[in-house]
């Protein structure tokens, strides 16, 4: 167990020499700015605002987790051809503390939308109907919908190339808008898609110990 915290704060130095961490900051500010200033005004009840908001959010998502992962793969290849990382005495934990710690940024960049629309629609639109616990609530369930994006395409960067990850991200974001319609709902429970998402995990730690590398960007 303590080898694997010294694989996150290990991954944690390094991302603070990229700017992961600003695009985790800067997008859900952008996001806001946008959607206030562009779309909300179209939309009437305050209940709908935050709705569409969040599904916004979860469009643009596994762009952002394509742009991420490629990031951070094309920093392993740089730092030696992931040599790191394939090297590693327990190589899944060199795997998996990545996805933790891309992941973490994510629920910060989570948090970080949910507390910025709760203190707009209270402070600024005077439409808050409900508490910040609901806000924490939409972050929670933006989060977890999302971990399976950045386990899926840091595969698809470390396989293929960071240009692969992104363009995956980008189909990913223009097929959400079918995921997040009417035909869905009810269909995604959380306790099975959180059993669904360990499984993945669990596979993808079992491939990432027998991958071997690759040998083009």
């Amino acid at each position: 167990m303590i080898m694997f915290f010294r694989f996150i704060k290990s991954d944690f130095i390094k991302v603070k020499r990229r700017p992961i961490i600003f695009i985790h900051f800067i997008i859900p500010i952008i996001g806001m700015i946008m959607f206030f200033q562009c779309f909300s005004y179209r939309i009437s009840s305050p209940t709908s605002k935050i709705i569409g908001l969040f599904e916004l959010a979860a469009c643009v998502f596994p762009a952002l987790t394509g742009i991420v992962c490629a990031m951070v793969s094309r920093q392993e290849y740089s730092a030696g051809g992931f040599q790191q990382m394939l090297t590693s005495h327990v190589r899944y934990m060199s795997f998996l503390s990545k996805i933790i710690v891309v992941s973490i940024l994510g629920l910060f960049s989570s948090i970080l939308l949910a507390c910025g629309s709760g203190i707009i629609f209270k402070y600024l639109l005077h439409q808050s109907i409900f508490g910040f616990g609901y806000y924490l609530y939409l972050a929670g369930i933006l989060f977890i919908s999302n971990i399976f994006f950045y386990v899926f395409n840091f595969i698809i960067s470390l396989k293929f190339g960071a240009i692969q990850s992104i363009v995956i991200g980008v189909i990913e974001t223009l097929m959400s808008p079918i995921f997040t319609s009417t035909l869905f709902n009810g269909k995604w429970l959380p306790l099975p898609s959180i059993v669904l998402l360990t499984i993945v995990i669990g596979i993808s730690c079992k491939w990432f110990s027998k991958w071997e590398g690759r040998e083009n960007k």
